[in-house]
């Protein structure tokens, strides 16, 4: 059972939204980030096209704090649908608000008192929500704000949610590393962990995990890449003496790039090259770690260790031509990345990059769909 998120932003609004741990206080108690309130104020300052109300979602991924600023929001008035999945999604109030020059400005975290209806009419200076300007068509620019949980290190960059986020190098980098090459990219998209009901905890004996993973070519010419682990080179997960080989699923060849020879693939100029990863079967131990914490450890595993690493020296057909990948590549995993699936016998848990887990559904264990060799 595949439950792929769609891209970075829906995947952002469907996530649990809360409270960045902030200084300047707000009009409901709650405090406001003095940095974020200056980039909400710089947004109506030099952005003329924003609407009478922005709209400010906060919530935690893994490693940061992380703020959307909604110049125009899909939702009109001061209503604003949050949840893990649509069947138990809600639209709740703002838990805080503001007035600056003449526009609103509505924060939304999840988990802290909403406001009452007259009190956000008290604050705005405005009789009702009908006084809120009707829905005026949804902006795909929109601002993001980030701080890191341990350095407290900030970026605030303008996107279009409708491009993934590794396309901006402010949030691609902004847990480290630099910009890897000018002629690939490698990015997961998804991650799926099987494991047997522990008897410590539920998520303490994870065995399998599978990944969704792209290789970009951004070159004008064919660029080759070997997945022949014994001829060219091969995707592995750094965790320390536990390291774990990662086994292409069984690629099915599509436009934009085809097998020349076996293991080795040539990518079209600017092409795409989609495909599964996954390791074998057995038990998979993180380094310095209780059992008990493994489910979200596991986070650190996806965005830190994931590497191609060649094989040296590598020896190709005299007939091929193209750009030989060669060199240890980073994959990215992206900056935001809100949950996973665990599977434990025959029930499918989503685990948050929060802390927190629920029950996604049951369903059998599907090899055939993950794991196909």
């Amino acid at each position: 059972m595949k439950n792929k998120p769609i891209n970075f932003l829906i995947n952002v609004i469907m996530a649990l939204t809360i409270p960045l741990t902030v200084s300047c206080q707000g009009a409901n108690g709650n405090s406001i980030d003095p940095e974020l309130l200056e980039h909400v104020k710089s947004v109506i300052d030099f952005y003329p096209d924003c609407r009478k109300t922005l709209k400010v979602y906060q919530f935690d991924a893994w490693k940061a704090h992380v703020c959307l600023i909604w110049p125009k929001s899909p939702y009109s008035g001061f209503w604003f649908y949050v949840g893990r999945d649509d069947k138990d999604g809600q639209f709740i109030l703002p838990t805080n608000a503001l007035k600056y020059k003449d526009k609103y400005i509505l924060f939304y975290s999840q988990g802290k008192k909403a406001m009452d209806e007259k009190k956000i009419c008290e604050i705005l200076g405005i009789k009702s929500e009908r006084d809120l300007p009707e829905y005026e068509g949804e902006d795909t620019r929109v601002w993001v704000y980030m701080k890191d949980k341990r350095s407290n290190k900030s970026t605030f960059k303008q996107i279009d949610n409708k491009v993934k986020d590794y396309k901006y190098p402010q949030l691609r980098y902004f847990y480290g590393g630099e910009q890897d090459s000018d002629v690939i990219d490698m990015v997961s998209d998804f991650f799926y962990v099987h494991g047997e009901s522990g008897k410590i905890e539920k998520f303490s004996s994870p065995d399998m995990i599978s990944i969704d993973i792209s290789i970009f070519n951004k070159s004008d010419s064919a660029l080759l890449v070997g997945l022949d682990p014994d001829l060219y080179g091969s995707f592995i997960m750094k965790n320390g003496k536990h390291s774990i080989p990662l086994h292409p699923k069984k690629i099915w060849v599509n436009d934009g790039f085809r097998e020349i020879s076996s293991g080795l693939y040539s990518i079209d100029p600017h092409g795409e090259m989609d495909f599964g990863l996954y390791t074998a079967k057995g038990p998979i131990i993180l380094e310095n770690t209780p059992p008990q914490k493994y489910a979200h450890k596991l986070y650190d595993l996806f965005y830190d260790s994931i590497f191609y690493v060649p094989k040296h020296p590598v020896q190709i057909p005299d007939t091929v031509r193209g750009i030989l990948w060669n060199k240890e590549f980073k994959v990215y995993t992206p900056t935001i990345l809100t949950r996973y699936n665990f599977w434990v016998n025959d029930s499918i848990y989503n685990i948050y990059s929060d802390g927190e887990t629920d029950k996604y559904g049951r369903g059998k264990w599907k090899y055939s769909n993950l794991f196909e060799e």
